[in-house]
């Protein structure tokens, strides 16, 4: 009585499926899009933060605000959608890694490839001097 049915089941199975192949695919075509549009990934990063920040401001902020508390609005959405930028790398590596798992290489490789190439772009570069 208290088990899962047929139906739960499917449902779980779907909603795992959406979560490890749907979401990050298309995030994957996303950075690859972006990468063939803007050529470098800290720019695709930027954009990313742009359109993140102002889906947020968007869908958050009333119509009938003052100049002053939207901007402030704007100021707190822009630091806290930069956390959430960064975890669709880390879900996109995670999945990534699952994907291989499972058995599809080729993809999983794929995809942790990419988080680690915008990961590595984070990184501060260090000239070498010689005097």
């Amino acid at each position: 009585m208290f088990g899962l049915g047929f139906q739960e089941l499917l449902l779980v199975v779907l909603i795992v499926g959406i979560m490890f192949f749907v979401g990050p695919g298309i995030f994957h075509l996303v950075l690859r899009a972006g990468l063939a549009i803007l050529k470098a990934p800290i720019r695709v990063l930027v954009a990313l933060w742009i359109v993140q920040t102002v889906f947020v401001t968007l869908k958050e902020t009333r119509p009938n605000m003052l100049a002053s508390e939207f901007v402030i609005a704007v100021m707190v959405i822009a630091v806290l959608t930069i956390p959430q930028v960064a975890l669709q790398f880390v879900w996109l590596w995670i999945a990534g890694s699952v994907v291989r798992f499972v058995g599809l290489t080729r993809l999983g490789t794929a995809w942790r490839d990419m988080a680690s190439l915008f990961w590595q772009s984070l990184r501060r570069r260090r000239t070498t001097e010689t005097n």
